[in-house]
């Protein structure tokens, strides 16, 4: 085993010196870019130590290297696959948002809510509040994985879950693929900013059928391109699957730019799978909207209304003020925003935090997008994504769209 061990660890420092001399980097230019020392980098190369997964992170993401995590399996002591990629500093983010909200007001982004445990486990109790449980069940997955298998007919897949929260949809269409008589070969990549939803997530995931591997990625998914080396495809035919469940698409700024930059790597036969909320009615039909959508006619459930207030206000009290100074008074606004849903016919509900002050300041925390199904299948395929079915429950209901790249 120790020789074995001694062996891989040359083969990966062979592998690594001679993508570097075929970039024409000298030993010092890599230990600049990946900030360790000169002789870290000949150690690494000459297979004397094993590197730390903090090094080999950072050789992932040198795209000139085009090294992937299947060529970082033999840093492993078991002799197992990676299977985590840690690309945020918390403690960075957190003071980006202590800083943020010492200003006048404005975006934070809406990550900030699930940023750090408090907020990740309001964000837990609100999604298996009973009420809410109850709105966001997915008939549609089934039949959904259906069509995913009947096009695979056994090639592998790779399930990306961007913004996987709790991944139990995620985990539950994994299990769903692989009740085929011959599963394809599959893989889940968990991808979230919130490290403690991931790692939640990541636990959940052990009840991946056996022969299922899962990976995840702490890191934010509007930088996608840049983890293509560490979401490689393996070796063989192998299609992906991206998953986009619960809120995250409608909390996109701009979901179709999002879909046309963040998913450059993807290929023909590619699958995408969107989960969003149907519109009540058209954008075109304002006053309709405000009557028959909950969020803006006072019917959400008072359950769910206390569990969201503390979800989105929560932020704010932990680091909009200094340690022992009274909280302020704030007040959760939810109101009907019709121009920023690129989507035809669909619309936008904004969910801001106003703090009373003095002086008032204003925080837009996240959106919630209601989508009117013909316009995001005319959007998508304009994009390159053909639909393959549609699942719609009705106005306000879940909407669920598996579309394949053309």
């Amino acid at each position: 085993m120790k020789n074995t061990k001694a062996q891989d660890l040359l083969k990966l420092g062979q592998l690594v010196h001679k993508r570097r001399k075929a970039v024409r980097w000298s030993r010092g230019t890599l230990a600049a870019k990946l900030g360790v020392s000169e002789a870290t980098v000949k150690n690494l190369e000459n297979g004397r130590h094993a590197s730390l997964n903090t090094t080999l992170y950072r050789l992932l993401q040198l795209p000139e290297l085009a090294l992937s995590s299947e060529d970082l399996l033999a840093h492993s002591g078991a002799g197992g696959a990676m299977n985590s990629f840690l690309d945020l500093d918390p403690l960075a983010a957190v003071a980006d948002l202590r800083a943020r909200l010492k200003g006048a007001g404005g975006d934070l982004d809406q990550s900030a809510m699930y940023l750090d445990p408090a907020g990740a486990d309001a964000w837990l109790r609100l999604s298996t509040a009973s009420a809410y449980a109850a709105q966001r069940e997915l008939a549609g997955l089934a039949p959904a994985a259906q069509r995913v298998r009947e096009q695979l007919a056994g090639t592998a897949v790779d399930v990306l879950g961007l913004g996987c929260g709790t991944a139990e949809k995620e985990i539950r269409l994994c299990q769903l693929l692989c009740e085929a008589e011959t599963p394809p070969p599959l893989r889940l990549f968990l991808l979230d900013i919130s490290q403690p939803l991931l790692a939640h997530a990541f636990r959940a995931a052990q009840a991946l059928p056996r022969g299922c591997g899962a990976f995840a990625v702490a890191a934010n998914f509007y930088h996608l391109p840049l983890y293509i080396n560490v979401l490689d495809r393996g070796p063989g035919p192998r299609r992906r699957l991206v998953c986009l469940f619960g809120g995250t698409l409608g909390n996109l700024s701009n979901e179709l730019l999002f879909l046309r930059h963040q998913l450059v790597g993807m290929e023909p036969g590619d699958f995408l799978l969107l989960h969003t909320a149907r519109a009540w009615a058209p954008r075109e039909a304002p006053e309709e909207i405000k009557r028959l959508d909950p969020a803006l006619n006072g019917a959400l459930p008072e359950e769910l209304k206390a569990l969201e207030r503390q979800l989105l206000i929560g932020p704010i009290e932990r680091y909009g003020r200094p340690p022992g100074e009274p909280l302020e008074d704030m007040e959760v606004q939810s109101r009907l925003e019709v121009g920023c849903c690129p989507v035809p016919g669909s619309y936008a509900i904004e969910q801001s935090v106003l703090v009373a002050g003095p002086p008032k300041r204003r925080f837009v925390v996240t959106y919630k997008k209601r989508y009117e199904p013909a316009g995001l299948v005319s959007v998508l395929a304009d994009l390159g994504w053909e639909s393959v079915a549609v699942w719609d429950d009705g106005p306000g209901k879940d909407l669920l769209c598996l579309f394949q790249r053309s």
